[in-house]
């Protein structure tokens, strides 16, 4: 008698299964909120104000029907993914980075755009690497992804090229010194040859992707001047005289990264950047100085001959006025 039931009790189970199986909605089927529709991306909800819930894609995640009719979703006309997660082609309106394909960011005009390090024309679902060979600009950063490389000016169309100690022309692999340190002092004089038998920048120096010479330069650790210029060539540096021995450091909207300064990433709009230093800005998805500034001796972003930006003379200004009262009121005691 007991296991008459039990058979039974396994085949009425069965029944609910497949009822219930047969009852998860559709794309255009009627539901109720508690409803888990049966297609990826779509959700239950009403066309309109208080009308009849029905499956549908999802238009907040910018899903649509496939064309065609068929019963799934897609990522709508400018975007790009997997269902159900569309991401905003190049060009396609955004709020956020995380609103864009990947290796894009959300740029200051709300558009989605490659990183410097990527390229991809209006509408491209995809941001390709920038390869040795790749258009570059002196201060653009369009190399700082390639390893031992730096951006050439030095020929009518700027590119990337491999460093004079990395001498391969598509992977910058590093020169070998089978002969001795003359094998890299000889093209580098501030390299060394490794006990592996290959070349190297000496301490604290190194090849600035993110700059524009061939050779190795003092970075973040190297020992400089006020005035000497030392620091000139590493992105982001300067030389900073506020510690016992003055060495090459990085400006406030940088982060150190062994003898190179790593840009900082923020959102369009944010405060991230101007926290930090009220004379920068969010631009191309990183912090950067603004327009005409760069980082002055200070480590925040003055002018290129070193003095304040417009936004800090009325407060120099007064800083010199009271200096100079102090200074004739002690006279005139």
């Amino acid at each position: 008698m007991f296991f008459p039931i039990l058979s039974a009790l396994f085949v009425l189970t069965g029944l609910v299964h497949v009822m219930n199986a047969a009852s998860v909605p559709n794309l255009g089927d009627t539901c109720t909120a508690l409803d888990t529709c049966a297609v990826s991306g779509a959700i239950c909800s009403a066309a309109t104000t208080g009308g009849t819930l029905s499956c549908n894609c999802d238009t907040s995640k910018h899903l649509v029907q496939t064309t065609g009719g068929a019963n799934t979703c897609e990522c709508g006309t400018g975007y790009t993914g997997t269902v159900p997660t569309c991401l905003g082609k190049v060009g396609t309106t955004c709020a956020l980075n995380a609103d864009c394909l990947a290796n894009g960011h959300c740029g200051s005009n709300l558009k989605c755009a490659c990183y410097p390090t990527y390229t991809g024309a209006s509408g491209a679902a995809t941001c390709v690497a920038l390869a040795i060979g790749g258009t570059c600009t002196a201060t653009g950063r369009e190399c700082s992804g390639l390893a031992n490389s730096y951006c050439n000016t030095g020929v009518s169309a700027p590119v990337c090229a491999c460093a004079t100690i990395y001498p391969t022309s598509t992977s910058c692999t590093a020169k070998t010194c089978s002969n001795g340190a003359t094998d890299c002092t000889g093209v580098d004089g501030n390299s060394q040859c490794t006990s592996g038998g290959t070349c190297e920048c000496k301490t604290n120096y190194g090849i600035f992707s993110s700059g524009t010479k061939a050779t190795c330069q003092p970075g973040v650790g190297a020992t400089c001047t006020s005035s000497g210029g030392e620091c000139g060539n590493l992105p982001g540096g300067y030389c900073n005289t506020a510690t016992s021995t003055a060495v090459c450091a990085c400006g406030v909207i940088y982060t150190a990264a062994a003898t190179a300064c790593t840009t900082k990433v923020c959102e369009p709009g944010s405060t991230t950047c101007s926290t930090l230093d009220a004379n920068s800005e969010c631009g191309k998805g990183y912090c950067v100085c603004k327009s005409g500034l760069t980082i002055g001796s200070d480590g925040k972003c003055k002018l290129l001959n070193g003095t304040p930006p417009e936004s800090e003379a009325p407060a120099v200004a007064m800083s010199m006025f009271l200096t100079a009262a102090i200074l004739l009121a002690s006279r005139m005691l």
